[in-house]
């Protein structure tokens, strides 16, 4: 069973890296000829905006959701790191992935909300604005998923003979 959570695991990490990696090849392709067109103006590309804003919205999100996963998020270690040595440091780290996880899942219920009742279309593409709120709820999903696996460890490490 571990073994398919790992392999589960991987697949989410290549799934993530790889969306943000093609995206952010995307992101750097539509600026470059954004950039381009200013010294050669053969066209307009005034739908990039939008492209960008798309792209940005996706990589900011999806890449949170990766560094989650491997809890590579900016935090503050120091005192993580000395009160998860004590007798019932167990318990701090406990109470500190709850309470992200409700942040978390309060951030994908509420971003749910957004992407469901947003209702106008982008001016130039005319494309669905939930497809830039979507990622949100997306991404809140794979991080209370991640949130609730952190807690799972922790109440683990908390009944071994070291805890």
């Amino acid at each position: 069973m571990k073994t398919d959570w790992h392999k589960l695991d991987r697949l989410i990490s290549a799934v993530l890296r790889g969306f943000c990696t093609l995206s952010f090849m995307a992101l750097t392709i539509v600026m470059g000829g954004v950039v381009l067109i200013r010294f050669w103006p053969v066209a307009t590309l005034s739908w990039s905006d939008e492209i960008i804003e798309l792209l940005v919205a996706w990589i900011v999100f999806i890449g949170a959701a990766e560094l989650w996963r491997t809890n590579s998020h900016f935090r503050i270690e120091a005192v993580y790191d000395i009160v998860a040595a004590w007798r019932f440091g167990w318990l701090y780290r406990l109470v500190l992935e709850a309470a992200a996880m409700v942040f978390i899942i309060l951030f994908t219920l509420y971003s749910l909300n957004l992407t469901i009742s947003a209702i106008d279309v982008s001016p130039i593409l005319s494309w669905p604005r939930p497809l830039w709120y979507a990622v949100m709820p997306v991404s809140g999903a794979i991080m209370a998923g991640y949130s609730l696996a952190n807690i799972l460890k922790v109440i683990g490490d908390s009944r071994s003979p070291r805890a």
